[in-house]
């Protein structure tokens, strides 16, 4: 008979897996960045690499595979998304049997209930964008690296450089940590020649794209204080890391008050990854004694994350970098170490191990559902403001939609179409500071804006014009303003 605990197990991997394919089952509008991908996708190979690649901020490996995926298969919300959920459970299946077949016990428990019900691998399993792609990437780059097949057979080794590049072609975090696997892998076989020239000549090759795309492309006019995304210091580094590993600390943050909240969650999370660390390694002294590839997994990736975390806190520095999302990446590296911590607390003495991890496995679930809900409603809803001004709209009536200071004007124009049933639609971009002067009778899609509505329609009237805004799912981020 099985233990209880294998049957709890099955219990939270497959909550996580049901969280994961709320995006196939139900259909929802896309939000911004998806319908950037999802536009740029409907090109044609040439146009997307000129359109959108070069000026976008991301390698293009999931940009290219996306484009094949909706010439395939179309693209429905529904479709797009699958394709993320595929990626997702084969990251899933890839630590899984990891975890089940070298770790087994408490450790394989642990690190497969952490990893399937983290708000990273739902999220993102749902989501038209490249982060599971990054996480399916990273979890078989980790786990060759762990099984050492950069010191193994020669087409182990090559395995591992093609997931090297691919990943380094997927995201810029991505980039890091595989740059990172390769150093590690050229400090282990630095006494094998061939494979040592093999790594630098795959290493250099890694840096072709990021040069060519600071040069040539949109990544060059992000750098310094250009991008979106802010920095406060290295603790605001760590808040984001662990906003993405373990975002219950930073929902407890919102107890404190602003300027101490990033040190705070800063502070206990570096404590608790400490602990991890200490456990991790009396853990491994079990799981993995009678295994010589498998030794020092706990040193390697605490090197792993360490190293990586301190890139990113320098890069944060200069120009910051740092979302939740990014740290996908090392999600199973986290999700290992807490695996091995967990057979250290148990050979530590310490009782009802399993209970602690059925307790964190509920505390991410709850987590987890509450950024799906998100996701699902009320995010954006791009479709439901078109679906408005396609049904109330006047044969004479002028469409705007917002238009932004970017590169891209291509595909925002084709973002604000995308959801328009009623064939070729005679659109004209207006930038904010320009409204007030559109031409009556008029509807004016406001696309991933932040502006106030009401202040937007007291503008309006102080200059004699009545007006009226629709805003889905009362999320003024997107809305339609309309002349009455």
């Amino acid at each position: 008979m099985k233990n209880i605990s294998d049957y709890f197990t099955y219990f939270l991997v497959g909550a996580g897996i049901l969280l994961s394919m709320v995006g196939v089952f139900y259909q929802y509008s896309y939000w911004w960045d998806e319908l950037y991908s999802v536009v740029a996708a409907n090109l044609s190979m040439g146009d997307m690499f000129n359109v959108y690649i070069l000026s976008d901020v991301h390698p293009p490996l999931y940009q290219v595979i996306l484009n094949l995926w909706v010439g395939l298969f179309g693209s429905d919300e529904r479709v797009t998304r699958l394709l993320s959920l595929v990626f997702s459970i084969a990251s899933l299946s890839a630590i899984w049997f990891w975890a089940k077949n070298e770790v087994g016990g408490i450790s394989f428990k642990a690190t497969i209930i952490f990893f399937a019900t983290s708000s990273l691998f739902a999220f993102y399993a749902q989501e038209t964008r490249s982060y599971s792609m990054m996480l399916m990437l990273s979890s078989f780059l980790t786990i060759s690296y762990l099984k050492s097949w950069h010191k193994d057979s020669l087409i182990k080794f090559f395995v591992l450089i093609f997931l090297s590049i691919s990943l380094t072609l997927t995201h810029y975090f991505g980039f890091i940590y595989a740059g990172l696997i390769l150093i590690f892998s050229l400090y282990d076989v630095r006494k094998d020649v061939k494979r040592s020239l093999t790594i630098v000549f795959s290493g250099i090759s890694c840096l072709i794209w990021p040069f060519f795309h600071f040069l040539k492309g949109g990544i060059g006019e992000k750098t310094g204080e250009n991008f979106w995304i802010k920095s406060e210091g290295i603790q605001s580094t760590i808040y984001q890391l662990s906003s993405g590993m373990t975002p219950q600390l930073n929902y407890l943050s919102k107890a404190f008050p602003e300027p101490y909240k990033e040190y705070v969650v800063a502070l206990i999370f570096v404590s608790l990854l400490a602990a991890v660390t200490l456990f991790a390694r009396k853990g491994e002294d079990r799981d993995f004694e009678n295994s010589e590839k498998l030794k020092n997994v706990w040193i390697s990736c605490t090197a792993l994350l360490v190293a990586f975390v301190i890139i990113i806190a320098a890069i944060d520095y200069h120009s910051p970098i740092s979302t939740r999302r990014n740290y996908i990446v090392v999600l199973p590296i986290f999700s290992i170490l807490l695996g091995l911590a967990a057979q250290g607390l148990k050979i530590s003495g310490l009782r009802f191990v399993f209970l602690l991890i059925f307790i964190g496995g509920v505390g991410n679930l709850a987590a987890t559902f509450i950024q799906v809900k998100s996701k699902v409603s009320p995010m954006q809803n791009h479709a439901e403001a078109i679906a408005f001004v396609e049904k109330n709209s006047r044969p004479e009536g002028n469409i705007y939609y917002l238009a932004r200071n970017s590169s891209m004007p291509e595909i925002q124009k084709m973002m604000a179409e995308f959801y328009f049933n009623s064939g070729e639609v005679d659109m004209k971009p207006i930038y904010f500071d320009g409204i007030l002067g559109a031409e009556e009778p008029f509807y004016i899609i406001m696309q991933h804006q932040n502006h106030d509505l009401d202040e937007v329609i007291e503008d309006f009237e102080r200059i004699g014009l009545s007006v009226e805004y629709f805003a889905p799912q009362d999320n003024q981020s997107v809305a339609v303003i309309y002349s009455k």
